[in-house]
């Protein structure tokens, strides 16, 4: 009688085992899913910002040229202006 039970309650934690295995490989495939979209996203993400580096490097090479315009009208400016008071 108590191999009976003994071999009963062996089965039972066999099968529970049996149990938590497959929830365990449920959960793990599922990590591993979430993982590979993180993993999309980030690679998404640090395309965008690849683009939107680029894109302000270019921008601020062209503020760079209109500032360099700027200072050089400025100069020429004063420059006249230098003349014009002289002149006189």
């Amino acid at each position: 009688m108590a191999r009976v039970k003994l071999a009963t309650a062996e089965q039972e934690i066999r099968s529970r085992q049996i149990d938590l295995t497959h929830e365990a490989n449920y959960l793990s495939e599922k990590l591993l899913k979430s993982n590979e979209e993180a993993s999309k996203q980030s690679e998404e993400n640090a395309k965008s910002m690849n683009l939107a580096t680029k894109q302000l490097a270019n921008s601020t090479k062209w503020l760079t040229i209109a500032t360099c315009g700027l200072v050089l009208f400025a100069a020429v400016q004063a420059f006249i202006a230098f003349l014009a008071l002289y002149k006189n």
